[in-house]
């Protein structure tokens, strides 16, 4: 686990200063607030703003099993007596670039976005996104967002990705 975080968090310097370089328009970094609270992982997202309605977000996850929901007891034991039992295994550790298209301006209102996901089990996936960016106070936003995995949904039959999402950023640049 060691040498894959300070890995991620390599890429994830590298990304944030090639942005400070070359932030000519809109920047934003943030985490999101639900992955940590239902997935148990943290999600951490960087994205430059290359047009006017149009930009890059970069977006790495890590499991924590200790932020993990634990499972209902009672629950559990109920459905362990009909064999229904559901193993809780930790969230696999993914990274994710997309593209997004933003129809008003970057970083305001609505967008939609495509990309690509790798997981550190070796799975590749095709990601599609939609969602709602709300201005707070000041370049700080938050984002309700639709995520999902085109490739695991055909694969597993199900619907895959990380669902809905609740992202708190900060937007930096033109304004």
């Amino acid at each position: 686990c060691g040498k894959k975080m300070r890995t991620k968090l390599a890429i994830l310097a590298v990304l944030l200063n090639v942005i400070n370089m070359t932030a000519q328009n809109k920047s934003s970094l943030g985490f999101d607030l639900g992955g940590m609270l239902t997935e148990g992982e943290v999600r951490i997202m960087a994205g430059y703003g290359f047009h006017d309605r149009w930009s890059v977000r970069y977006s790495t996850a890590i499991g924590i099993e200790a932020w993990k929901p634990a499972a209902d007891h009672e629950s559990e034991s109920h459905k362990t007596e009909f064999g229904q039992s559901e193993e809780r295994s930790p969230s696999p550790q993914h990274t994710s670039l997309s593209f997004l298209y933003w129809p008003k301006q970057t970083y305001d209102g609505m967008y939609m976005g495509i990309g690509g996901r790798y997981d550190m089990n070796g799975k590749a996936g095709c990601i599609i996104s939609i969602g709602y960016c709300i201005p707070i106070w000041k370049g700080l936003s938050a984002a309700l967002s639709y995520n999902t995995d085109i490739t695991a949904s055909i694969r597993e039959m199900k619907p895959g990705g990380e669902g809905m999402t609740i992202e708190l950023c900060w937007t930096i640049g033109k304004h």
